[in-house]
């Protein structure tokens, strides 16, 4: 086990976690400061979102000239200070602006977190500490409404919360400054990581992005909920930001349970045939919140939990040689979905209003329980 990759990665998606969904129950806020359309106001995601999916697909090339702790100390002071921007910022086109770095450190972290931890444990605890990784994401997530509903209650505003946050990431900047992976590695081993190999075969390539697609429709659904669950809250059913906040964090803390569940426990069942349980009891669970019962939205956040650590140990199972690239392919293709999620949603709120633009998340769990339960077919992969 390499636990300065492991601690690094731990802290740096508990940084990504409370940043990134503290923007969910701030978006009411947001577009009423700048007095911005749905659709216009979709932007604030979407960029951020589409650069993150270019950042998370130059990993592989900053990889060649930098290792994996430089990438994620540069990602974190990058965070912190488009955090900043964003608090500061005093039009629209300065948000959007900030937001778009910020987009960019989460996808350059979202890559290099998850190969840390996968190359930092032993196979046999991967699971476990990929869940766990997830976990610290949940716990993250599970703050960040509780921070915007606390900062709202003693009067701050929004601008607050972003100058809160961007705390996180420059302190753990700071505490890892000094810190050399040459210590935990040899030459070698440094030298073969430094240099992530591609893949060897185009149906390998062909191979990776269709897990990519997989998990990028999941991803979708997880961000729809995280950022527009207040903004049903609030227009459906009247209520105000810290109510609707309340609502946003009872699904993170579901998606924290469900977590922690996973890494308490090593389930031995096949890794698909769960993958394909979650995705359809999301689905489930969403459409009952869809259709009159809002804390089944919640729920569904119990039954989301385990997929994506559990992705992301499917996924390098399967390419355990070109890891890198394959996860790689994974982030950048679930931040063009989630890109895509906020144009589609925006403008569906718009026309036919929220509540009708969210079953666009049953529909995306369905299509990547499709696509999930045909690669090992059309691929050639054994369970």
């Amino acid at each position: 086990m390499i636990w300065g990759y492991i601690v690094l990665a731990y802290l740096s998606l508990f940084a990504l976690g409370i940043s990134d969904n503290s923007r969910g129950p701030l978006f009411p806020e947001i577009l009423k400061t700048f007095a911005v359309s749905d659709s216009q106001g979709a932007l604030f995601f979407a960029l951020s979102s589409f650069c993150g999916f270019l950042a998370s697909y130059l990993v592989r090339f900053l990889l060649c000239r930098w290792s994996r702790t430089r990438i994620m100390q540069g990602s974190l002071i990058l965070m912190g200070l488009s955090l900043l921007g964003m608090g500061f910022a005093k039009s629209f086109f300065a948000l959007v602006l900030s937001s778009s770095f910020f987009g960019a450190s989460l996808g350059l972290i979202g890559v290099v977190q998850n190969i840390l931890v996968s190359i930092g444990s032993v196979p046999q605890r991967r699971q476990q500490m990929l869940s766990g990784l997830h976990a610290t994401y949940g716990i993250a997530s599970f703050l960040a409404p509780l921070l915007v509903a606390g900062v709202s209650l003693w009067g701050g505003t929004w601008r607050v919360v972003f100058f809160i946050v961007a705390a996180v990431p420059l302190v753990i900047f700071l505490g890892f400054l000094g810190w050399r992976e040459k210590k935990t590695l040899s030459s070698t081993d440094l030298r073969r990581q430094l240099t992530p190999p591609l893949p060897q075969s185009r149906k390998e390539h062909i191979g990776q992005i269709f897990l990519a697609l997989s998990l990028g429709f999941y991803v979708l659904v997880e961000a729809m909920v995280a950022t527009r669950l207040p903004l049903l809250m609030r227009r459906q059913k009247g209520m105000g930001l810290e109510e609707s906040s309340y609502y946003l964090t009872a699904f993170f803390l579901c998606m924290l349970v469900g977590r922690l569940l996973f890494t308490v426990f090593r389930f031995k069942w096949p890794l698909r045939h769960m993958l394909s349980c979650f995705l359809l009891l999301s689905a489930l669970s969403m459409g009952i919140g869809l259709t009159g019962v809002p804390a089944f939205l919640s729920l569904s956040g119990l039954f989301m939990a385990p997929f994506y650590p559990l992705a992301i140990v499917y996924v390098s199972s399967h390419y355990e040689k070109t890891m890198d690239s394959a996860i790689s392919y994974c982030i950048a293709l679930q931040s063009i979905f989630t890109v895509a999620m906020h144009g589609l949603v925006g403008y569906l709120t718009e026309v036919y209003g929220i509540s009708l633009a969210l079953w666009t998340g049953p529909f995306g769990l369905v299509v990547s329980f499709l696509l999930l339960n045909s690669f090992e077919r059309l691929f050639k992969k054994a369970s």
